[in-house]
């Protein structure tokens, strides 16, 4: 397929405007969603019809024939592949990019690891340098706490790494209380493609427990807040910067 530039356009998620591959969603109406925004969603975006969970299995025909451009064509890269090609392309391409360590450098220093590197040599870093902050589970079950602003954990599950990734900014303050918004995600140091696995967390103190797929690692902290206003992470408010989770990560068959 020389040009899929049509198809593609129609194969844009209404919501956080990127390409849908499947599972497609589509309302009453047939415009569609990306599975992300569906799980966010009650109503559809462009037509306002409440959303019942249907797929539009047509189109997941369709997509499986159409040209992708990769996830860092923002970065450069100008590949265009088929769905079976992508994830492994985009888990390998942009080699230079740099990786930034989330570890600490030792159990009883806090001050902050400074390695970079690339995509294929940030796990046996993390193995090697920072065993201290690995937690080993052999069901995908945790339960951990958090202490500070930035935190970082790691669970070892299935032979694969993971890395828990919170942060929690100070979004107002008064005399009598502040206000904490936390954003909450985890990411696989490991595994190549996405939604390999998926979690589900239960944070002490919140109603709601948030479930999702576990992301690729990113090459810098700072792009959980991205990933927070894709609705691809958990981002919640509280009045303590300190507390408790548990949770577990399930392998998709």
């Amino acid at each position: 397929m020389a040009d899929n530039t049509g198809i593609l356009s129609i194969l844009e998620c209404p919501v956080c405007f990127e390409y849908i591959v499947p599972p497609i969603y589509q309302c009453d109406n047939q415009h569609l969603l990306c599975s992300s925004c569906q799980n966010n969603q009650t109503r559809c975006p462009v037509c306002r019809v409440k959303l019942k969970g249907h797929r539009n299995l047509c189109m997941e025909k369709v997509s499986e024939y159409v040209l992708y451009p990769c996830k860092n064509e923002g970065s450069g890269c100008k590949a265009k592949l088929h769905l079976c090609e992508k994830q492994a392309h985009e888990w390998t391409c942009c080699v230079n990019n740099q990786y930034q360590c989330f570890g600490t450098v030792a159990e009883e220093d806090d001050s902050h690891c400074d390695w970079t590197g690339s995509r294929e040599e940030i796990d046996d870093h993390i193995r090697e340098t920072h065993r201290h902050l690995i937690n080993n589970s052999a069901d995908g079950t945790f339960n951990l706490s958090v202490s500070a602003l930035v935190d970082y954990k790691y669970i070892l599950f299935d032979n694969n790494l993971f890395c828990i990734l919170i942060h929690t900014d100070p979004l107002r303050s008064s005399c009598i209380q502040k206000v904490f918004t936390t954003f909450f995600h985890i990411l696989s140091v490991t595994c190549g493609g996405e939604n390999c696995y998926a979690y589900s967390v239960k944070i002490e103190g919140q109603d709601d427990t948030f479930e999702g797929f576990v992301g690729r690692m990113i090459t810098s902290d700072s792009n959980i807040k991205a990933m927070a206003s894709r609705n691809e992470c958990l981002h919640f408010m509280g009045n303590e910067h300190t507390f408790s989770f548990e949770g577990n990560i399930v392998k998709l068959q």
